[in-house]
């Protein structure tokens, strides 16, 4: 089994559940987390794709890097933002934004 999974959904999952914590906590770091992603890894590859010779016998070749690798990409900016998060939690003494009921 281990060998016919596609790793990268599961590195979209742990993205996914990561986000979902960040988005809840703080609104603003998620959308810089995913404005990072963007300008990061899709921004370029969008740019090479435009100036790269992209063939039909290569095409999917290029699908897997770009999109597969968006999803380990957006994976390690998550963990990478959170842990920062959490460091200054700790260490820094931020604090949580106090709870709002919108009811």
């Amino acid at each position: 089994m281990k060998q016919s999974i596609d790793w990268c959904y599961i590195c979209y999952a742990l993205s996914t559940q990561i986000s979902a914590i960040l988005l809840a906590c703080l609104p603003r770091w998620y959308f810089f987390q995913a404005l990072g992603s963007n300008l990061l890894w899709m921004l370029p590859w969008a740019i090479a794709v435009s100036k790269m010779h992209m063939t039909e016998n290569n095409a999917w070749k290029w699908h897997s890097i770009i999109f597969g690798g968006a999803l380990v990409f957006s994976l390690f900016n998550v963990l990478a933002v959170t842990a920062l998060w959490a460091w200054l939690l700790t260490r820094a003494g931020i604090r949580l934004p106090p709870l709002r009921s919108y009811m």
